[in-house]
């Protein structure tokens, strides 16, 4: 989690959003505590807890069907067009995300096999929870093309001056801290 987002962003494979009106994973999102709203300007699924009422949040790309934060905004990705080894955003609503990202730290094509082979690393996620994530190879450039080179020590205004398609560029750097001590805390 980095401390200049409102939301957890992840991609879902357009090819595995069907689950997601299947009535056993509604009734455990309910049961969670946990309402989902489809974005369909900008192929988005939002998960937001159902205890807090749904209210605009002015650094949601849609403000109308917003959630207290944090929230986590399910994004439609597939595979790169005329590219078996990266992936995109199905909608790119931001410049930063209008490019392809590699899948080397995600999957792996198996040669003679359907399907992909899962390279993603499992890891804790607070005291109670275990997540999957990228590796290195896919996780570095993605980080880096959204928040800069220097991601994991710096924090950055979400959104930086426009670019010639009045698209927000990079924000500028509010807090850099270089030290030991606090290396990769966000």
């Amino acid at each position: 989690l980095l401390p200049q987002e409102c939301d957890v962003d992840i991609a879902l494979w357009r090819r595995d959003s069907h689950r997601l009106i299947q009535a056993q994973l509604r009734s455990a999102l309910a049961a969670a505590g946990v309402a989902m709203y489809y974005l369909p300007n900008y192929y988005v699924f939002r998960f937001c807890p159902m205890h807090f009422a749904p209210e605009a949040e002015s650094r949601s790309v849609d403000g109308r069907v917003a959630c207290r934060p944090p929230y986590i905004d399910a994004h439609l990705a597939d595979l790169a067009p005329d590219s078996e080894d990266s992936w995109d955003y199905i909608h790119r609503s931001d410049s930063r995300y209008a490019r392809s990202f590699p899948l080397a730290g995600l999957f792996k094509e198996r040669p003679g096999v359907p399907g992909f082979e899962d390279l993603r690393l499992r890891t804790r996620f607070g005291d109670y929870a275990w997540i999957w994530i990228p590796r290195p190879d896919t996780s570095s450039v993605y980080l880096s093309t959204l928040y800069g080179g220097d991601w994991s020590t710096a924090l950055r205004q979400r959104d930086g001056p426009f670019d010639l398609n009045g698209k927000p560029g990079l924000g500028a750097l509010v807090h850099n801290d270089t030290a030991a001590a606090f290396r990769g805390l966000f």
